[in-house]
């Protein structure tokens, strides 16, 4: 058990020391999905206008300072966009949306914010009404059912969007990180697992996991989400803490091998931190594969 808690303790400062800088960027974070149903193959790219100047490290250009980059860019085009809202484009926060028919925001989207849609042939601007961000990951549909650049002359047209909650892809977001978990606590728990201490294990993790789920949740209802980081360093040190009061009470109350309370309490706080740290790296790999693959997927909350 010693040799298992030092490899243990050598691992967490290991972990701790290289995941601290990535936590910051590769750590889950809100998002907005927007699906464009019936787009056409007109070439088209899409962002998000935000009702303030700055979202997280993304901020509106400077209307005092003259653009230096390629006066053709789409860059160049955004920027010229002057939405009648005073909503701003938040610069490097567009992508062509053509092919893949989906727009995704997963790092610092606005909290409220219109869909801009333009068609750099076209030198033509579609934008949406006013929205705001109503959960950790707040899923739309826009339909373009009868819209067709090469038909557009110069009537208002509006883009109207539905939320569309993606259920499925948040409760797979929670069983991978049940499984995450599951996986590191029953594997450090292995020199004292037996039958009843694997239940208690599986049980605690499946409610911690599933009130960590719905708190995010529900805080990304109400609440700003630059204030996300603080509940969720909080949660996470909260979970540790009632997983090691679960084990302190469970583990030693039938007449079977004891286990220490040092050793359960380093057990709990240390595989929690484990599978944290370890949920950061599956993110940042899952952000690298897609960037490679240049497709967009539903991307885990881990």
């Amino acid at each position: 058990m010693k040799k298992i808690l030092s490899v243990l303790i050598i691992f967490v400062i290991f972990c701790t020391a290289f995941s601290v800088t990535a936590f910051a960027d590769m750590g889950p974070k809100p998002s907005v999905v927007v699906t464009f149903k019936n787009l056409g193959n007109e070439r088209c790219y899409a962002t998000l206008l935000s009702a303030f100047r700055g979202s997280g490290p993304y901020n509106s250009w400077d209307s005092d300072k003259e653009y230096d980059g390629d006066p053709e860019s789409i860059t160049k085009a955004l920027i010229d966009y002057k939405d009648e809202d005073g909503y701003y484009y938040l610069l490097h926060t567009e992508s062509r949306v053509d092919g893949s028919k989906r727009f995704v925001m997963d790092y610092y989207p606005p909290e409220k914010f219109k869909i801009l849609l333009y068609y750099p042939d076209y030198n033509l601007y579609l934008v949406s009404e006013p929205y705001q961000t109503y959960a950790f990951s707040s899923y739309y549909n826009v339909d373009m059912t009868g819209i067709d650049p090469d038909n557009i002359t110069n009537e208002k047209i509006t883009l109207k969007a539905t939320t569309d909650y993606n259920y499925i892809g948040e409760f797979l977001g929670f069983a991978l990180r049940v499984i995450i978990t599951l996986f590191i606590e029953l594997y450090f728990a292995k020199r004292f697992i037996n039958k009843r201490r694997f239940y208690v294990i599986l049980f605690t993790n499946l409610v911690t996991q599933l009130g960590l789920n719905l708190v995010l949740n529900i805080v990304m209802i109400d609440g700003n989400p630059l204030f996300y980081f603080i509940y969720y360093i909080g949660l996470e040190i909260a979970i540790g803490i009632i997983e090691m009061i679960v084990y302190l009470i469970a583990f030693n109350r039938k007449n079977e091998e004891k286990v220490s309370a040092s050793a359960i309490t380093l057990y709990a706080l240390a595989a929690n931190f484990l599978s944290f740290t370890t949920g950061i790296f599956i993110a940042l790999i899952y952000r690298l594969i897609v960037g490679l693959l240049g497709i967009e997927m539903i991307a885990p909350i881990i």
